[in-house]
């Protein structure tokens, strides 16, 4: 099963702040930028863990490398088990926290219907379609939610009448947050160190392990990976996860701007041949595909952004705007046709 495109309406409704609160926003990235180029420089892939080298891109004073071997682009900086610390469980952590609620409190039913339930459709959809079966078999496993922020994926799950979800993350804000909207208790805290005990020691029966934007934030994803596949009782994996696309150049000539797909906490991205490569690698199984980017998306933001820097008039906005309604999903349905989009969801049959 493979899909291509979705609507950018549901996207561009929701991410407003992001040109309102530009530079708020990329203030803050640029401490995080600072964090990252502390640490380490990489020696090894991400993904494949061969040496690294090939092309490289330098974007705001990093080298990013798109590794020969499987096509993965690197950070040139190691996403360390420190890093993740600071990033997700400390002071910094509460600010990417505290900015993420103030602007996601209000949109939490809009963000939940037009991102996260379309996703939760697919991931049942795929289970469906693959065991060739419509006698509820999807709702007979456990899917563990890994990273699961505010519960935005797990109560996508929860409004499809799925029983069985648990959810995990290390910000106990978002978890409480989560926990409390939803008036559910299937969000609970996990420090990023315990991820793994999740997966190696699970034993609820048979499970769906579910990574929506959380395998790039993962310091030690290879050894996680690893895990998943030792685990007889997981039975498949969900990923959602940022790919190298045009946004990436986007983001090089637009470097004043917030940095939606090459940020901090994203040190490395796949591509479609680096996916493929970790499926080879830890024998998984490829069951269903899903390629939709926000592009173009980006491109308008970064125009959008540009345009009220020069206080243009009321008319060149509207007309700009009015232009760009029309061509946005069918210009980001071509390059996502090509599998070259800013964001890729993959299932994956792990063991049988």
């Amino acid at each position: 099963m493979i899909k291509f495109g979705k609507k950018s309406k549901d996207i561009i409704e929701i991410k407003t702040n992001y040109i309102k609160d530009n530079n708020k926003i990329f203030e803050w990235q640029k401490k995080l930028y600072e964090i990252y180029k502390s640490q380490p420089k990489r020696k090894f892939c991400k993904n494949c863990e061969k040496k690294l080298y090939g092309k490289k891109i330098k974007k705001l004073k990093i080298t990013y490398i798109l590794c020969k071997c499987c096509s993965h682009l690197n950070g040139i900086y190691n996403d360390t088990f420190s890093l993740s610390k600071k990033f997700y469980q400390t002071t910094e952590q509460k600010s990417y926290s505290k900015i993420y609620l103030e602007q996601e409190i209000v949109n939490y039913k809009k963000r939940l219907n037009n991102i996260y339930l379309p996703k939760a459709k697919f991931l049942i959809d795929s289970l469906i379609s693959f065991s060739k079966s419509k006698n509820k078999i999807y709702n007979k496993i456990n899917y563990l939610d890994i990273g699961c922020g505010a519960g935005y994926f797990v109560s996508a799950l929860h409004k499809l009448k799925i029983k069985k979800i648990f959810g995990y993350d290390p910000s106990k804000s978002m978890i409480k947050y989560g926990n409390k909207i939803n008036k559910f208790n299937k969000l609970s805290h996990l420090t990023i160190d315990r991820t793994i005990d999740i997966v190696k020691n699970t034993s609820l029966g048979e499970c769906c392990v579910t990574m929506i934007g959380t395998l790039e934030h993962i310091y030690n994803s290879p050894e996680i990976l690893t895990e998943i596949k030792k685990n007889k009782n997981i039975k498949y994996l969900y990923i959602s996860v940022p790919c190298y696309s045009p946004s990436m150049f986007i983001e090089l000539i637009f470097d004043n701007n917030f940095q939606r797909l090459i940020a901090p906490q994203h040190t490395h991205v796949f591509t479609n041949q680096s996916l493929r490569y970790m499926a080879k690698k830890y024998n998984f199984k490829i069951i269903s595909e899903w390629w939709f980017g926000t592009d173009i998306v980006d491109l308008f933001r970064n125009f959008s952004i540009e345009m009220y820097k020069k206080n243009l008039e009321n008319d060149e906005l509207f007309l700009f705007n009015k232009m760009f309604a029309k061509i946005i999903d069918n210009m980001q349905f071509e390059i996502d046709k090509k599998k070259l989009s800013s964001e890729a969801h993959i299932i994956f049959k792990v063991n049988n």
